[in-house]
């Protein structure tokens, strides 16, 4: 009996890390489609094609003046065995002054929890990007620290909720070595260690470029066991047209994936692909 026990345990440990090795997000950024029954179909009639298993939704202005749509949205995927983080970004809330922004939302998402209970989302997912703002190129440690301050307060609020934190991040941060607390560490390592995964922005056109970028993320949250879900882009318009799928279209980002996916599959802390975003996937030529 116990031997057969252990057995199932193999064999339940085995399916979980493959269902997070197949997983699928896509970033949804046009809250449209939670208030337009036109809209909210095309939607999941393209994600459900596509195989999408998370939705990270930004909801910004839905959670704070709409919550029954947002509500009705989440209750739809959920119907279709889809998860929804609620998707929250600015590069601005990096800094400590605009914290309370960044923790109202997550306060609200923990709040909205509780009051719909039966459509909870999965998760908060911030897009948060300090090196998009002027001060990282003059006082970078000291922007990063910030960042690293709120993402601990998202963290916290996160947990008491029983919601999972995500947080972008670009592919570049294993390259940058920031000081806390007196010890210098790479950027991406102190991100890791305090959100409970991250999506890496690992965006380039081939899948070797994307394996080597993601190689240190995946190693470091093997070690700590945390995850890892690789990002790549869609959108057309990009300098270099290297960092999107856009001219190669979808026949050679999906070839591109798969060997991303055989080859990081084993790894505990690979979470599966991410797709950016839906208002330019939908359009990717075949």
């Amino acid at each position: 009996m116990m031997h057969c026990l252990r057995i199932c345990v193999l064999l339940l440990s085995c399916l979980t890390a493959i269902t997070h090795a197949n997983a699928r997000g896509l970033w949804l950024w046009d809250e449209a489609v939670a208030t337009d029954p036109t809209q909210q179909q095309a939607f999941f009639n393209f994600a459900a094609s596509k195989n999408i298993d998370v939705i990270f939704f930004e909801c910004e202005e839905l959670i704070q003046s709409n919550q029954p749509a947002l509500h009705n949205f989440v209750v739809a995927a959920k119907s279709r065995s889809m998860a929804v983080d609620f998707l929250f970004g600015d590069p601005s809330w990096a800094l400590t002054a605009n914290h309370p922004v960044a923790t109202n939302l997550a306060n609200a998402a923990a709040a909205y929890g509780g009051t719909y209970p039966d459509a909870r989302p999965r998760g908060v997912h911030y897009d948060v990007e300090p090196y998009l703002l002027p001060k990282w190129k003059t006082k970078k440690n000291n922007v990063a620290n910030q960042y690293l301050d709120l993402i601990e307060q998202l963290k916290a609020i996160a947990t008491s909720a029983s919601l999972q934190l995500t947080m972008d991040i670009p592919f570049w941060f294993d390259g940058e070595s920031i000081t806390r607390s007196g010890t210098n560490r790479p950027l991406n390592q102190l991100v890791q260690d305090r959100a409970d995964r991250v999506v890496l922005m690992d965006y380039r056109d081939t899948a070797d470029l994307i394996i080597q970028f993601a190689a240190d993320e995946v190693a470091y949250g093997d070690q700590i066991g945390k995850k890892v879900g690789i990002g790549v882009e869609t959108q057309c318009g990009q300098d270099p047209a290297y960092i999107s799928f856009c001219d190669k279209g979808n026949a050679a980002m999906e070839a591109a994936l798969a060997t991303v996916q055989n080859h990081y599959a084993s790894h505990p802390a690979y979470d599966g692909i991410s797709i950016h975003h839906y208002g330019s996937y939908v359009t990717l030529k075949p």
